[in-house]
């Protein structure tokens, strides 16, 4: 098999793979992403013990502890989490698909938390049209970082954990539905 017939095929089953990301089904699938999102934002505190604070001070958060992307000119995105309100109770599932299209190739993984300022915010998340537009922009964790968060139209994301290769000069869009629980 050829080096380009092999490329075409492995990008095709990551993107086959990423694309079917959906939110439980069951008690045992949602258990299962309760503990990867526990898992997920206990690594992140780690890193950033002010993160706690950030989300103690917020309306609610949406922690995805696995977000993947792959693309060849065209791309897409796609991830499940959980939306938790301002005490860090769970309120429900949501799924996250994005496409991109423009100069593009490779893939990647990454955490993700959503932190909403206000409950207006939150509320607007949890309505099923909510998506982030090209010009939404995501804080990297590291020590520190929540200190750095730049919130817009009340929202700012943290972004954590990149493995793979992604280069990329496009244009994206992310819908997110929420689904509570």
């Amino acid at each position: 098999m050829n080096a380009a017939i092999r490329n075409a095929a492995t990008f095709l089953a990551l993107t086959l793979g990423i694309a079917c990301a959906s939110a439980p089904e069951n008690q045992p699938e949602q258990d299962a992403l309760q503990l990867e999102v526990e898992a997920t934002l206990d690594q992140m505190k780690a890193k950033d013990p002010s993160l706690q604070d950030v989300l103690a001070s917020s309306a609610g958060y949406a922690v995805f502890p696995k977000i993947g992307e792959g693309a060849f000119i065209a791309g897409v995105t796609s991830g499940v989490g959980i939306v938790y309100d301002a005490a860090g109770n769970p309120m429900g599932n949501v799924e996250m698909r994005g496409g991109s299209i423009g100069a593009q190739i490779g893939g990647q993984s990454y955490s993700q938390v959503i932190i909403f300022q206000t409950q207006a915010a939150l509320t607007d998340f949890q309505r099923d049209d909510f998506e982030f537009s090209t010009d939404a922009s995501a804080t990297a964790l590291d020590m520190g970082a929540s200190a750095r968060l730049s919130f817009e139209s009340g929202v700012a994301v943290i972004v954590d954990n990149e493995n793979g290769l992604m280069a990329e000069a496009s244009l994206d869009g992310q819908k997110y539905d929420y689904q509570s629980i």
